[in-house]
Parts: C-alpha cells; structure tokens; sequence
C-alpha cells in the first residue's frame, strides 16, 4: 500500500497539461518511499484504479473556471464528491469519477485536490509566478503531510479495548 499518491490529471494539449507538468516539476523536490507520482493523461472513471491501496491522494488538475482564471484552490474530498457541478476539463470529471467511488466504496477518506482555475477560452499561459506558487504550496503539503505521518509512526495514538 503506498501512503500517499500525488497524481497529476490532464492531456498533452494546451493548459490541460498542468496536472502533467505539476508532477515533473515537483517530483524530485519531495522524495520518499511512502510517495507515488502518477501521471494520468485523461483518466476518466480509470481514476478510481490508480488512487486505490493509498492513504491519502493527492489530485492535481486544470479547473474550468473563467471568472477566477488564474487562482488557486484547495479542494477536500467533501468538496469534490456530489457537487453535481464538473471542476475538471475531461470528459468525465474529477467529480463525477470521486463521486462514482463513494457509492460503490472505493474511496481514501483523504482526497485533496490542487488546481489552478483556467479559463477555456482565453490561449494566454497561466503566469509563470503563479505556477511556482502553485508549486510551493503542493509541495509544502506534502511535507506537512509527510512530519504528520511520521509523528503518529513514532508515537501512535493509544489502543482502545472494547
């Protein structure tokens, strides 16, 4: 089981590839044997496959949001799940896949999604500050999520007998 999967979704097309190109950059930048870096070109209801056996998952991805072209969000699982509105710019979104997992039970209870809103429209890049920003913060998580990890290894909470 890996502990924690950080999977980047998008094409080879255009600002779609941000998930892609998120995960070449940040892969080398936090190592560590309880981390998998998944790239996924268009995976559509394939997502449930790659994120099972982890802990926690991570989802990096280019959002449909014209009005906020530019920005970044922090999606929890809550968020994602049943929202009956698609974030992502696939076929069959991030959304509608999480919420197919939490019906038939698929699903780690942490899901964290990354994204910065795009709009489809608009041919300009997302600027380059933005991208190392959005770098920094994906990156800074992990660790966070990774000293969590490692505390409650060193010192887990106390066994209850019922």
């Amino acid at each position: 089981m890996t502990f924690i999967k950080v999977i980047g979704i998008g094409s080879p097309f255009g600002k779609d590839q941000l998930g892609l190109d998120t995960i070449e950059a940040i892969k080398n930048l936090t190592t560590n044997d309880n981390i998998e870096y998944i790239t996924a070109d268009r995976p559509g209801t394939q997502l449930l496959d790659l994120i099972k056996d982890a802990n926690h998952v991570i989802l990096i991805d280019a959002i449909n949001e014209s009005n906020r072209a530019g920005e970044i969000v922090q999606l929890l699982r809550s968020d994602l799940v049943n929202t009956g509105k698609p974030f992502s710019s696939h076929a069959i979104g991030v959304a509608d896949t999480l919420s197919l997992g939490k019906i038939l039970g698929l699903l780690p209870d942490s899901i964290t999604l990354f994204g910065i809103c795009i709009d489809p429209s608009n041919p300009d890049s997302i600027p380059k500050d933005t991208l190392v920003q959005f770098y920094r913060t994906i990156t800074h998580f992990i660790n966070t999520l990774l000293k969590t990890v490692t505390i409650l290894n060193k010192n887990p909470p106390p066994r209850v007998q019922v």
